[in-house]
C-alpha cells in the first residue's frame, strides 16, 4: 500500500476539566518558552526537535492548559503530549500523574522518554527504516505511530488519516520539510491486531535530515534561491542583512533558536556563510548530497558517481592538523566519487573536494539511447524540442524525477522517450563467478574480464539488468 503524507484537517480534543491539585495553578509558559524547552528535551534523547514539535502540535496546539486547567482529553490524555496511561501503569513507571497534569516541562518530558520508547522498538513491534537513524525524520514513521497506537486506526490501507500521516503533513507545512510516499505492508492477527509481516525496509529517498539536529561546526548549503541571512533568530524583531545565493556552503556556529510564532516549527541557527555572520532559519539549509544515491546504504565501499569538474578546483587533503592542498583538480576531470562531508564532496583516500556550484556537477550514471532519442529545453514547467539524438549514444545523467532525466544545462531527457536506457556503470568479473536469476537461484558463470554494464547498486550486489545480479566478492565496480 501507499503511506502519503496527506492533509488533514485538525480535529479539537475533548476537553474536559479536572481537579485542581497543586497548591497553585501552574501559568502557561509561552509559545517560545516551550518550543525551546522541546527542542532541548528532544536534543537530549536524540530526537529531532520538528519532530516533537509537530506531535505537541499535533495533540493540543502546544496547549497545557484551558481555562486555568490542565487539558485531560475524553480518553485519559494529559497535558500538551497527551500522556495517556492508568493509573496502575503510571504508578508502575514511577510517573507523578499530578505532576503530569500541572507542569509543562514535565508533561514534554515524558512525551520525549514515551516517543523514544517506540523507537526503540524498530525491527521488534515495528519496522525498521533503513539504517534506522534519528536525525532522519521519515526513519521515525513507525515510531510516530505506535506513540498514538499501532491500530487499525493508523493503517493507511483502513484509514485517510492516520495519526502519523497527520503529524509528518504538520512538519511539512510548518518546518516547510517535504518528504515522498513509500509503501509497506501490514496484517491482522486472530485478534484483528495490527501486525507487519515486512520487519526492515530500504526506502532510497527516506532520509530527510531534521536541520535543527545540526551542531557547532557542521557545514551544510543553502537551498536554491536566496536565502535571508537576518541579524536576529526570528522573523519577528529582526532585519535582513545579506541575501544568501542558492548553494551557498554553511558553517554552524551555534543554535538553535526557536520562534516565537506559533506557526513555526523551524529554528535558526548562528552561521557563517560568504564572509558574513548572521542567522538563518533551518529551511534554508539542506545536506550535501549525491542525487538519487543512499551512501547510508553504500558507505564508501564503491564509486557512486563522478565529479566532473568545469573550473579548476582544489584537492584538500585532510588530517588531525586540518586540510592541505593535495593538487589542483583541472576543468574537464571526471574524479570518482565515493560520498560527501559535510560542505565537501569525498573522492577517495583522505581528497576532499569543497562544493562550489558553479566549478562542478556531480554525474550519476549515463542514459544508451537505443534509437532516436529527443531531448527538450526546460523552462519551468515548459519543454521546447531542442533536437533528436541518435541510436548508440551514452549521454550524461546529472539527477533525475518521476518525469525526466536531467542531462545538464537546463535540458532533459522525458523518460516518455522509451528507446533508452539508464545505466550506472559496469562491472568487471576479476575472477570466474555465478550470475544469479531474480529468484536467487544461478544463471550461469561469467568468466574473469568479462564486463556488464550495471543497473543498480545494492550493499552486497550489483544488477546487471533484468533482475539478474552478481555478488560483489569477486567483481570490480567501474563507474560511467
Amino acid at each position: 500500500m501507499k503511506v502519503f503524507l496527506k492533509a488533514v484537517m485538525f480535529s479539537l480534543l475533548l476537553f474536559v476539566p479536572v481537579q485542581t491539585f497543586a497548591a497553585g495553578e501552574d501559568t502557561e509558559l509561552s509559545v517560545k518558552e516551550k518550543k525551546e524547552f522541546m527542542t532541548k528535551t528532544a536534543q537530549e534523547h536524540n530526537i529531532p526537535p520538528e519532530l516533537l514539535k509537530a506531535i505537541a502540535y499535533s495533540e493540543t496546539a502546544f496547549m497545557q492548559f484551558k481555562n486555568g486547567q490542565p487539558i485531560v482529553a475524553a480518553d485519559g490524555g494529559i497535558g500538551i503530549m497527551q500522556i495517556t496511561m492508568s493509573d496502575a501503569e503510571y504508578a508502575s513507571r514511577g510517573i507523578d500523574k499530578e505532576k503530569l497534569l500541572w507542569d509543562t516541562k514535565y508533561n514534554i518530558e515524558w512525551g520525549a522518554k514515551i516517543l523514544k520508547e517506540k523507537w526503540n522498538w524498530a525491527g521488534t513491534h515495528i519496522p525498521k527504516i533503513n539504517n534506522h537513524h534519528p536525525h532522519m525524520l521519515e526513519h521515525w514513521y513507525f515510531s510516530v505511530m505506535a506513540y498514538n497506537g499501532v491500530s487499525r486506526r493508523n493503517d493507511p490501507n483502513h484509514s485517510s488519516s492516520t495519526y502519523q500521516d497527520k503529524v509528518y503533513r504538520y512538519i511539512k507545512d510548518h518546518a516547510l520539510v517535504d518528504m515522498r510516499s513509500f509503501s509497506f505492508q501490514t496484517g491482522y492477527n486472530a485478534q484483528n491486531s495490527l501486525r507487519f509481516p515486512v520487519m526492515s525496509y530500504q526506502w532510497k529517498d527516506a532520509n530527510t535530515r531534521a536541520m535543527s539536529t545540526l551542531k557547532k561546526g557542521e557545514k551544510v548549503i543553502t537551498k536554491s534561491g536566496n536565502s535571508n541571512l537576518r541579524n536576529g533568530p526570528d522573523t519577528v524583531g529582526t532585519s535582513v542583512i545579506a541575501s544568501v545565493p542558492g548553494y551557498s556552503a554553511v558553517e554552524i556556529v551555534r543554535g538553535p533558536y526557536e520562534s516565537q510564532r506559533v506557526e513555526n516549527f523551524f529554528s535558526f541557527f548562528e552561521v557563517k556563510v560568504n564572509g558574513r555572520t548572521g542567522y538563518l532559519a533551518t529551511t534554508n539549509l539542506q545536506e550535501l548530497v549525491i542525487p538519487q544515491v543512499d551512501i547510508s546504504l553504500l558507505p564508501r565501499k564503491e564509486s557512486v558517481g563522478r565529479l566532473v569538474i568545469s573550473r579548476d578546483v582544489p584537492i584538500m587533503t585532510r588530517n588531525g592538523n586540518g586540510e592541505t592542498l593535495f593538487r589542483m583538480a583541472k576543468r574537464g576531470e571526471m574524479l570518482r566519487l565515493y560520498g560527501t562531508s559535510g560542505a565537501s564532496y569525498y573522492i577517495g583516500g583522505q581528497q576532499y573536494v569543497n562544493f562550489d556550484s558553479s566549478k562542478m556537477n556531480v554525474m550519476i550514471g549515463r542514459l544508451s539511447t537505443q534509437g532516436p532519442t529527443r531531448m527538450y529545453k526546460k523552462t519551468g514547467n515548459k519543454l521546447e524540442l531542442f533536437r533528436t539524438i541518435g541510436k548508440g549514444e551514452n549521454i550524461r545523467i546529472y539527477n533525475y524525477d518521476d518525469q525526466n532525466y536531467d542531462v545538464g544545462g537546463g535540458y532533459v531527457i522525458p523518460k516518455t522517450e522509451r528507446q533508452t536506457r539508464y545505466y550506472l556503470g559496469f562491472t568487471k568479473v576479476k575472477s570466474d563467478t555465478v550470475l544469479y536469476r531474480p529468484d536467487g537461484t544461478p544463471e550461469r558463470t561469467l568468466k574473469a574480464g568479462e564486463s556488464f554494464r550495471t543497473y543498480e547498486i545494492s550493499p552486497d550486489s550489483y544488477d546487471l539488468g533484468g533482475g539478474y545480479y552478481v555478488r560483489k566478492d569477486r567483481v570490480e565496480y567501474l563507474p560511467h
